[in-house]
């Protein structure tokens, strides 16, 4: 199936409204017993495996960020987890990414902390950069490996709450605010699409309902109308997502929620020249769009077809599909091939946990799908979302 490089990073999911300032403010507290609302999943490339006795391919490191209850780890697919915040001196974990080239390295971002980074996977935690508390409150996390400007170290970006887009050139060493363009630092999306050997293009989303692509020509961000969200200052940009296969068409997720403007799903055409806004199968008035996750075929950022493998006719289906994933209060698949049509996969069970809030999907089996939840559920599929369970009883 598909291996994790920048896939996890692109997904869309409509939640209960919350502080939009990026912060999960309310959901810190703890949610259903011993739950906290799930912010980041996160898969292990370097954990794949094929099974002797079942002839199947299985990726069994999970990583789950929470809003209020730190970081876990679970080596057994969600069978067991463990608490790992060796170094963090806040549990209020915002964003986790992992380094597509290594695996083991991976960036948190909290709310009042600024950045930590382990390169153990996660058995150690420390703040990276020499100047601590240059950074406070971390919205968004972007981690760029192969673009030139920074190479051979990785470009690092971050989106704040308050200070605008920040990058460092240096692993997280060191770092220069880049706001020229912006009319406001509250950053509540940030995106790199990046190009081996060719530089990347990054974009960001504001709170007043701004969105942005960097021109490194004019070294200055360049404003994207999407069709008069800038007007509807209620409507933030929450998640922007690059089509793999055309990285011209960008989607947009906007907050929504009571008493503000409409959660909306934007399709821009031509770079983001031109918007339309797309279709998806459930009222969204109440949800703001999250996330937005791509799985594309034969693709670097989507792994590519392995043949040697038992694949079941589910698998085979799936990987011959460019497909676009989509949480609304639950989740849906919709493939390219067939239109805007979606299908909802999660038969009512990811709704038990409110709102879909992030997505990992198996590196090497497209059928293996992992959700987290608002109210702190992580739901496993490993029939393509025929069926779930729920895997952090112990949490």
């Amino acid at each position: 199936m598909n291996r994790i490089g920048f896939i996890v990073g692109l997904f869309v999911l409509f939640m209960i409204p919350i502080s939009l300032s990026g912060c999960w403010g309310s959901a810190s507290n703890k949610q259903t017993g011993s739950s906290y609302a799930i912010t980041s999943l996160l898969l292990d490339p370097n954990s794949c495996s094929l099974d002797g006795s079942t002839g199947l391919v299985d990726c069994p490191t999970v990583y789950a960020a929470t809003a209020g209850g730190g970081i876990f780890k679970s080596p057994d697919g969600g069978g067991s987890w463990t608490r790992i915040v060796d170094g963090l001196i806040e549990w209020n974990i915002s964003k986790l990414v992992m380094d597509p080239k290594d695996p083991a390295t991976l960036y948190a971002g909290t709310e009042n902390n600024g950045l930590f980074k382990t390169i153990d996977g996660g058995a150690n935690w420390f703040n990276p950069s020499t100047s601590a508390g240059t950074i406070k409150s971390i919205t968004a996390i972007a981690v760029d490996p192969w673009s030139t400007p920074c190479s051979p170290s990785r470009c690092l970006y971050v989106g704040s709450q308050e200070s605008g887009v920040w990058v460092s050139q240096d692993d997280g060493l060191n770092w220069t605010q880049m706001n020229n363009g912006l009319v406001e630092m509250t950053v509540t999306a940030l995106t790199v699409f990046s190009y081996i050997k060719l530089p990347s293009d990054i974009y960001a989303g504001t709170e007043g309902g701004h969105l942005y692509r960097f021109n490194r020509t004019s070294n200055k961000w360049e404003e994207a109308l999407l069709g008069g969200l800038s007007e509807k200052t209620t409507a933030s940009p929450l998640v922007i997502a690059v089509n793999p296969r055309v990285p011209t068409d960008l989607y947009v997720g906007t907050s929504g929620g009571e008493g503000q403007s409409l959660g909306s799903l934007f399709k821009g055409s031509n770079g983001g020249t031109s918007w339309n806004v797309v279709s998806i199968p459930f009222a969204v008035q109440s949800f703001s769009v999250r996330v937005l996750t791509f799985c594309i075929q034969k693709e670097p950022r989507c792994p590519p077809t392995i043949p040697d493998l038992n694949d079941t006719p589910a698998d085979d289906a799936l990987r011959a599909k460019d497909a676009l994933y989509a949480g609304v209060y639950g989740l849906s698949r919709n493939y390219f091939s067939e239109g805007n049509f979606w299908e909802n996969i999660d038969n009512g069970e990811i709704q038990q946990g409110n709102n879909t809030t992030s997505l990992a999907i198996d590196t090497l089996r497209h059928t293996t799908l992992y959700t987290g939840t608002f109210l702190g559920y992580i739901m496993k599929s490993q029939d393509a979302g025929a069926t779930w369970k729920r895997i952090n009883i112990n949490l």
